[in-house]
């Protein structure tokens, strides 16, 4: 059977979204490493990987996923500020994904 997740807050902490995950059951978490709506976001610390690290064994969750701001949009024109801002967003949401959920 495939695994049960969903689509968590990390509101007060990443970590918050494995303990929600547990009380729902879920195998399998996926979550915003910041804010889907905005381009500006405070970056993880090592603190918050170890943290949702921690809760995520506890939850005993095997499938975790991050998601991307909502504004990425690579496929904007060269000419356009929002494709300007994309192109570093993935790289930059990206290390603190695989940090906190690729390895964990």
């Amino acid at each position: 059977m495939p695994p049960f997740g969903a689509h968590l807050s990390i509101a007060g902490g990443l970590h918050n979204a494995g303990a929600s995950a547990a009380a729902l059951g879920c195998g399998a978490l996926q979550v915003f490493t910041t804010s889907p709506s905005q381009w500006a976001g405070t970056p993880l610390t090592d603190a918050d990987v170890t943290a949702f690290k921690t809760a995520a064994k506890a939850a005993k969750l095997k499938h975790l996923t991050a998601h991307d701001s909502y504004l990425i949009n690579l496929a904007a024109p060269a000419t356009s500020c929002g494709r300007s801002r994309s192109l570093p967003s993935p790289m930059s949401e990206n290390r603190p994904t695989h940090s906190a959920c690729v390895t964990s």
